[in-house]
């Protein structure tokens, strides 16, 4: 019987393939997307998959999710789409595509506006779960931007959250930290990520992107959900850049 008592949500990328690597060493923690909970109990469980929904949090676990600011999560999974078309039908949920593939959805017509509108409508359904897990009182919220900022302290954080044992031989908190303090956050290390969009990685990307219009978009979709999330959009771009909308991203 599969008994996880701390739950870690990484609805980003990025940040699921940081935590993978803090924490795979360890015993006791397994890692996946939806559906694949570990076959045996594990000090730690991390969801790896944007789709995995908090009702599936057993009822007496610690859980934590990290978030970016959504602006940035939407404008990473346009880019993931563009690279991996497997990945992107794994990271957000369709809905129908009228016989197309999902690259074929994204890339059709070629300007890129209409494509990031495409995604927009794409990746709507992956921020409600983010959404879902914020709402959840189960649930503690963190930020990519201030794990970006002290990773120590972040993943401190979480250790208290998990209430890791302080003494040997089980001091997950010291085998943590250090391992966190070892790993690069923002590493797109992965031959489906090119490594030229590193930049991807940085806080508030979206403002190279996104303008008024997208995120009106954004807002009829899921509602407020900067706000609701702790972030704003302040000082959005009045019309993409010449250099995003150029942007080889095949």
């Amino acid at each position: 019987m599969t008994v996880v008592r701390r739950v870690l949500a990484a609805h980003d990328p990025l940040t699921a393939d940081y935590l993978i690597e803090v924490f795979k060493r360890l015993p006791g923690v397994a890692y996946g997307p939806y559906g694949r909970w570990p076959s045996s109990g594990s000090q730690v469980f991390i969801a790896t998959d944007s789709c995995f929904p908090n009702s599936l949090i057993p009822t007496d676990a610690a859980a934590v999710q990290i978030v970016r600011h959504p602006g940035d999560m939407l404008v990473w999974s346009w880019m993931l789409a563009k690279w991996s078309p497997t990945n992107a039908q794994m990271n957000m949920p369709l809905r129908s595509l009228s016989g197309m593939t999902i690259q074929e959805y994204l890339n059709e017509p070629e300007e890129e506006a209409d494509s990031l509108d495409r995604a927009i409508n794409l990746w709507a359904g992956r921020m409600q779960t983010t959404l879902d897990w914020h709402d959840d009182p189960l649930v503690t919220t963190l930020s990519y931007e201030d794990l970006l900022a002290d990773k120590l302290a972040v993943m401190g954080q979480i250790c208290d959250i998990f209430e890791f044992p302080l003494r040997a031989p089980d001091n997950y908190r010291a085998k943590v930290l250090y391992e966190a303090g070892k790993k690069p956050v923002a590493h797109l290390s992965r031959p489906d990520r090119p490594k030229k969009y590193d930049w991807l990685g940085q806080p508030d990307v979206w403002r190279t992107f996104l303008t008024e219009d997208h995120i009106g978009l954004i807002n009829s979709l899921v509602p407020s959900v900067a706000e609701r999330l702790g972030y704003t959009w302040e000082e959005p771009v009045e019309e993409p850049s010449a250099s995003s909308a150029s942007l080889d991203t095949q």
